[in-house]
């Protein structure tokens, strides 16, 4: 997958989860087509905040 991929997946993920795009992270695997994503569905105290 390349750049354009990931910024769609992400988008698509985004969506899903009726989250913005910053709030989703993809962890491992911007390369490949094996991902780790993380969502951030809300702020967990501790957590650094994104943006």
């Amino acid at each position: 997958m390349g750049g354009r991929s990931n910024k769609r997946f992400v988008e698509i993920l985004a969506e899903h989860f009726k989250v913005s795009r910053s709030r989703i992270i993809i962890v491992r695997g911007t390369k490949s087509r094996d991902k780790i994503v993380q969502v951030i569905l809300e702020h967990t105290p501790g957590m650094p905040s994104r943006g």
